[in-house]
């Protein structure tokens, strides 16, 4: 067989060859090109719902944020009107000073024991309570004001309160002839004792004669923490422990009154 007979064989193999190898390049191509524009494809949807998530978050963090923002403002107004409130609440209490300061020159042991048995003693008193205002001009809403102010604040009213309380009540007893409703002031003793341990001595010395010369010190004192909160400042670590001191008396100064009156029911 002479060359010649060989190049139709070459030629179709070669041919075929060929043909083969473009087939291939064609598929492989193709599949490439499939799977680039499968994959382009799957990587814009995952970049859209990425975007799509990204304005999402942005949406809720900034809803987030906002409602944060406005809450926070919202008891911002809160906290200043509820100092406000404590604050005008301690002024009105203020008219229970002429009583505190007329009631505390009276001899308590020889007043409760007169008022029981002389209707000129309680007539004494009955003129006395006319330095007292309308008690319902009297009625506060500090109470309702506690969750929104501090330690602080809320420890100094609450005394300033308490010392006016006792004295109104006391001259009420000792007007009206109600020997028993009248308080012992042992634990008010203790107490303020415990709040403003300063003035022990002095508490010692003149006990409920005394604690009406205590107002106006503490009613600064309420100010002053007033003003504290009012400025956004951070009460020190001493007015806090102090603080926390007060209500915690005032807690088991108030106790056995309460349990009193449950036994009483």
């Amino acid at each position: 067989m002479s060359f010649e007979d060989w190049i139709p064989s070459i030629t179709t193999t070669g041919l075929l060859g060929l043909a083969l190898w473009l087939f291939k390049e064609f598929i492989s191509n193709r599949l490439k090109r499939e799977v680039e524009h499968e994959f382009n494809e799957k990587l814009e949807n995952l970049r859209s719902d990425i975007r799509q998530k990204e304005q999402e978050l942005n949406a809720l963090r900034s809803g987030a944020l906002a409602g944060r923002a406005n809450r926070q403002s919202m008891l911002e107004q809160r906290r200043l009107k509820a100092l406000d409130i404590v604050w005008s609440d301690a002024m009105k209490l203020g008219g229970l000073r002429l009583n505190a300061q007329m009631m505390s020159v009276v001899n308590f042991p020889k007043a409760r024991e007169a008022a029981k048995k002389d209707a000129n003693v309680r007539q004494f008193f009955k003129s006395v309570s006319a330095s007292v205002p309308d008690l319902e001009s009297l009625k506060t809403e500090a109470r309702y004001q506690r969750p929104y102010v501090g330690d602080v604040v809320w420890s100094y009213y609450d005394l300033y309160s308490e010392i006016l309380t006792y004295y109104l009540v006391n001259m009420m007893a000792l007007r009206d002839g109600f020997e028993d409703l009248l308080h012992d002031d042992t634990r008010l003793k203790q107490l303020v004792k415990k709040v403003m341990p300063h003035y022990s001595e002095y508490v010692d010395k003149f006990g409920e004669n005394g604690y009406a010369e205590l107002l106006s010190d503490i009613q600064d004192k309420l100010l002053k923490a007033i003003i504290t909160e009012l400025e956004g400042k951070a009460a020190d670590q001493k007015e806090l422990e102090a603080a926390a001191e007060i209500i915690s008396a005032m807690d088991a100064y108030r106790r056995p009154a309460e349990q009193e009156a449950k036994n009483a029911e």
